[in-house]
């Protein structure tokens, strides 16, 4: 069911309502308990029905913005009747953090913002009124709310003062309400708190993903992996996103191939990654009933019964499975470090980086085998080199050993992409054999 369709729907149950003048405000509540009970049944049928994670993930946030919508304009309705048109304030209902993305996984908060145009720290009554009237009858109806209430220059200030407001206001996207001062609102979060914060942005960001990979033992390999924060998990790609808008004002993966700075198979591993791990993520949802993000031992047979390994036994299934998520995570986990250390490269920002590979004594330039060493960093003298000897492709981590470097970024791309070369008789040959006994 599309998104008109689901106005015109919800719009025709509530002029029967109006038609009726005995109709109490309960009466309205039902109608979206009842609308809500049905839409996410369906969404769950579609699931059910092989339904992609950012298919479902998009269908309940459009589904949410359809009854925002109806809630904040019936309220507004309400509240102008009773107001001189020249006492009605600015204001805009907006979508925030991932619901501003558009991906609300079946059980997860709905984050939303109220911007005025007010300049005291006194709601003006009409705003006040508003916001009770929504926040109320969302509480009521079911929904585990996230909310905030700022004008804008409240909305600048304190973008400035906490590093995850300002990463959730640039997700934003309006609702509904006034469509020129949620304009107002975007152009002055970038001219006021993206673009003078680039650098410290990028450090925060860099050093967060650190400490959180470091708290799941930096590796995707976990007996009960956390979707949403792990190592190889979706933050690691929405952080991606972060950076790049921060850096290049791109706010999508095609926008990062069309600049270079993600190649084509990279961008579509990222994408059939993060469609996957959401919906394991939206099956987590539906199956316990809350926001669970980790997929416990408990719940990898289940999953797999659900995501069709029925061909397989009980066990085999859920190898699988797992076998598909470390797939999916490890390309995760490998393409956003590779992008973070293109983004160290670029912004040469050396002592700082997360990663510390280049804060080592530098070194003279060497030529050896087909790479140039400059700067402490190993990288291809042209694109074909493991084509003319595949057998760089291991020789290569010899030199890195013997000379203390760094991989290039555009190598470890490179080699990425040229893993195919790796066959049987590369790996039985006998100079890999030698080249692997010398690194050991």
């Amino acid at each position: 069911m599309s998104k008109s369709h689901l106005d015109k729907v919800l719009r025709h149950a509530e002029e029967r309502l109006i038609s009726s003048p005995k109709s109490k405000p309960s009466d309205l509540l039902e109608l979206y308990k009842k609308f809500l009970r049905m839409e996410e049944h369906r969404l769950r049928i579609q699931h059910r029905g092989g339904g992609s994670g950012r298919e479902i993930c998009t269908g309940r946030a459009n589904l949410i913005d359809v009854i925002l919508r109806h809630i904040f304009n019936g309220a507004q309705e309400y509240l102008k009747e009773k107001l001189p048109a020249t006492d009605i304030p600015k204001i805009s209902l907006i979508a925030v953090g991932g619901y501003g993305r558009g991906e609300l996984c079946p059980c997860s908060d709905v984050d939303i913002m109220f911007l005025h145009n007010g300049t005291s720290r006194k709601l003006p009554p009409y705003v006040d009124e508003v916001i009770q009237q929504v926040l109320y009858m969302l509480w009521d109806i079911g929904f585990k709310v996230g909310h905030a209430t700022r004008s804008l220059t409240d909305s600048i200030a304190h973008a400035n003062e906490d590093m995850q407001s300002k990463t959730a206001m640039i997700e934003s996207r309006i609702i509904d309400g006034d469509q020129e001062l949620f304009q107002t609102f975007r152009e002055l979060l970038v001219q006021k708190c993206v673009k003078p914060y680039v650098a410290e942005y990028i450090r925060w960001r860099i050093e967060d993903q650190k400490e959180r990979h470091l708290k799941f033992s930096n590796t995707v390999f976990v007996q009960e992996p956390n979707i949403k924060n792990g190592c190889g998990s979706l933050r690691d790609v929405q952080n991606v996103r972060w950076v790049a808008f921060f850096k290049f004002g791109l706010t999508s993966f095609t926008k990062m191939q069309e600049k270079a700075w993600l190649s084509a198979s990279e961008r579509k591993q990222l994408d059939a990654a993060y469609d996957f791990l959401l919906r394991v993520r939206n099956e987590l949802h539906y199956r316990t009933g809350r926001a669970n993000d980790v997929i416990n031992l408990s719940q990898q047979g289940k999953i797999a019964d659900a995501f069709d390994y029925m061909q397989h036994t009980v066990l085999r299934r859920i190898e699988v499975f797992m076998r598909d998520y470390y797939t999916h995570a490890r390309n995760i986990y490998n393409i956003c470090k590779l992008l973070d250390e293109r983004l160290e490269l670029e912004s040469q920002e050396v002592k700082k980086t997360a990663f510390n590979f280049l804060a080592r004594r530098r070194k003279r330039s060497e030529s050896v085998d087909g790479f140039n060493i400059r700067k402490d960093i190993i990288m291809a003298e042209s694109t074909s080199i493991f084509r003319e000897d595949p057998f760089r492709m291991i020789r290569v981590f010899l030199y890195m050993q013997q000379r203390h470097v760094a991989m290039d970024p555009a190598m470890k791309t490179l080699i990425r992409a040229r893993l195919g070369l790796v066959d049987r008789s590369f790996r039985y040959s006998g100079v890999s054999r030698e080249t692997f006994f010398e690194i050991i």
